[in-house]
């Protein structure tokens, strides 16, 4: 029963907001109702979390703009003809048959490239872009159609003389009393609302007779099932932005299951999340609707109703479907400007300053990316923003890598104890012997770096060394490069009479030195278990050398354990 009350209730806000964010696409309101109806059940069947609820959303349906406003520039089709309809549902197909083959081969981790900072800069700036493309509903403009920032926000304010007051008085009422509720009363379902208010007041004022821009006919019935047809030329066009529109979609999908997982816990399998979104996405598509995945405002509203299982969005798909099949009269006389102000008013939440907060105090680069993501995207536009975001956040992670954290160790008082001496005091050193500590991966992407941090640790010593003892506890995988730089390293130790002793190796990166044959060069007794007992066997403190001539687990035969 609470499961049937939550659909209800959720459904308040699933067929004004599928309606708004269809006109957000640049499609006809109905059908954000037909993307709203059977892929509820596609993700219900094969879906792994209990609550996530798959509809139309803010972002996807500006990139579909995007991606579709593109083409037609290119004269492909007219916006709003029955071309750039099925261009929407064959993006829709496209983007989920990805993430079907991608979830089947559980290759869902490479939505990873898809940083948090890169999503954080990405939807701030699309949810900028959106509000400047429902502005011109907002205040009753007819603007020539942009989803590129630099093209509608001037357009947009040369315009506002000509502001059609009777439209913004329905936008601005809308969007003040969204607010209202959004601050009093959040788990109100506002949104039906003023959609409910908007038509009795527009069907007694004879608003259309004023000139407000209605949504007029929204055809009555189930969704017709029909493949999109376009040509071969269309499809090769369609698939860049349907690859983003999959990973960005997959992306926001995981982040509400596994959010709702941690609010009540539950099981949550990425591969089979990215075939379910899969799923629903091809349902979408071929039932006449276009892109989906999971809303996080959807998904809390079905929460918050008490929902139990995927039962409550099934009762959901119930309710859309009797509203398809005898309410759809009923928003004929609904101003356009009230679901431009929907719209306007949900991704506000997108522009999320703490977050930019955050990353400002605890990673500066992240920032940096978030940043610049976000630049981009205002500037290049929704598809380049998010390109240019990937790019930055992927050259800042091998910055990060080719120059991993290094810390030259020292011992702590009366403690077998090894702690970076910049970090802690006291910490005891012994003139001749360096121990350092190297934080990150070694491959070839920093072995110059690895060379040069010796040399320069090495010139910066107060007395010759004769030992050096490298930490690897940090090092969780060596490359080939790696291995043969560490080699001429050893062979450049040993002609000048230093030691390089290895301590705390993890297993695989000690299989590779095996196969190698570094421990050969180095010799098995500088292989040990602890940075202790590298510094007891250099004769640290006149310490007696520990009778360990070589470490067992050190020069054991190649496994995959991670020891």
């Amino acid at each position: 029963m609470q499961d049937l009350l939550a659909g209800i209730t959720a459904v308040a806000v699933i067929v004004p907001q599928g309606m708004g964010y269809a006109v957000l696409a640049g499609l006809p309101p109905v059908m954000g109702l037909y993307a709203s109806f059977l892929p509820l059940a596609a993700y219900a069947v094969i879906g792994s979390s209990r609550f996530s609820s798959v509809g139309p959303v803010s972002v996807d349906s500006i990139m579909v703009a995007s991606a579709l406003t593109a083409l037609s520039a290119q004269g492909l089709f007219a916006l709003g003809s029955e071309e750039y309809m099925a261009a929407a549902m064959l993006l829709a197909v496209l983007a989920g048959l990805i993430q079907v083959v991608l979830g089947v081969v559980r290759l869902g981790f490479l939505a990873n490239f898809l940083s948090r900072p890169v999503i954080t800069g990405f939807t701030a700036a699309a949810a900028v872009v959106i509000v400047v493309s429902q502005s011109a509903s907002m205040f009753g403009l007819d603007l020539p159609r942009s989803v590129d920032l630099h093209e509608s926000l001037p357009r947009l304010i040369r315009a506002l003389p000509g502001t059609h007051v009777a439209t913004f008085g329905f936008g601005a009422g809308t969007f003040v009393l969204l607010s209202i509720c959004r601050a009093w009363w959040p788990k109100f379902p506002a949104a039906m609302l003023v959609v409910v208010l908007s038509i009795v007041i527009s069907s007694l004022a004879g608003a259309g007779d004023a000139g407000v821009a209605l949504v007029g006919d929204v055809p009555r019935g189930l969704p017709p099932i029909r493949l999109p047809t376009l040509d071969f030329k269309q499809w090769a066009l369609l698939l860049p932005p349907a690859v983003v529109l999959a990973f960005v979609g997959y992306m926001e999908a995981l982040s509400v299951a596994s959010f709702h997982a941690r609010t009540t816990p539950h099981d949550i399998h990425p591969n089979r999340e990215l075939f379910a979104l899969g799923a629903a996405n091809v349902v979408s598509g071929v039932t006449s609707g276009f892109a989906v995945t999971s809303g996080f405002s959807r998904t809390a509203v079905v929460v918050q109703s008490g929902a139990r299982s995927q039962w409550a969005n099934v009762s959901a798909m119930v309710m859309v479907g009797a509203t398809l099949l005898f309410l759809t009269p009923l928003f004929q006389a609904l101003p356009r400007a009230t679901l431009a102000a929907i719209i306007a008013r949900s991704v506000l939440s997108l522009v999320d300053v703490d977050s930019f907060k955050r990353l400002w105090r605890m990673d500066r680069e992240d920032f940096l990316v978030a940043s610049i993501t976000a630049l981009a995207t205002l500037a290049l536009g929704i598809q380049w923003g998010l390109l240019v975001g990937v790019g930055v956040s992927l050259a800042a992670f091998l910055f990060r890598t080719s120059q991993p954290h290094t810390a030259v160790l020292g011992r702590l008082p009366d403690l077998p104890v090894y702690r970076n001496i910049h970090r802690f005091s006291p910490t005891r050193t012994v003139e001749g012997v360096l121990i350092v500590r190297i934080d990150a991966q070694l491959y070839f992407g920093n072995v110059t770096f690895l060379r040069d941090t010796l040399r320069e640790l090495e010139a910066k010593s107060a007395s010759p060394l004769h030992d050096v003892i490298l930490d690897a506890s940090g090092i969780n995988y060596l490359d080939s490069s790696a291995e043969a730089a560490l080699s001429t390293i050893v062979d450049d130790y040993q002609q000048r009479g230093i030691q390089l002793w290895i301590a705390s190796a993890k297993g695989p990166v000690r299989d590779v030195m095996v196969r190698s044959g570094f421990v050969d060069r180095i010799g098995e007794s500088h292989m040990t278990l602890r940075v202790e007992d590298a510094y007891l066997m250099v004769g640290a403190d006149n310490a007696p050398k520990p009778r360990i001539s070589a470490v067992p687990e050190a020069i054991a035969p190649p496994s995959d354990e991670y020891s």
